[in-house]
């Protein structure tokens, strides 16, 4: 039996399918977990050319011994 407003072949418990993002939209604003996620190898990268320029400082200004 069809409860009332039902249709033969209608799923009861299926959630109504979400329209389609507009194009250059979010699909999700509120989230930033993607965002934080695709951040992480920039700042490894970052950290990782701050230190060759230390490094290359460092090699550059040392006190060099004379013989």
């Amino acid at each position: 039996m069809l409860a009332s407003g039902e249709t033969p072949g209608e799923d009861p418990g299926a959630q109504p399918t979400p329209a389609p993002a507009a194009p250059g939209q979010p699909t999700n604003p509120g989230g930033k977990l993607a965002n934080t996620g695709a951040e992480a190898p920039w700042g490894v990268a970052l950290a990782g050319g701050f230190l060759v320029v230390a490094g290359g400082l460092a090699f550059a200004l040392r006190r060099r011994r004379t013989v």
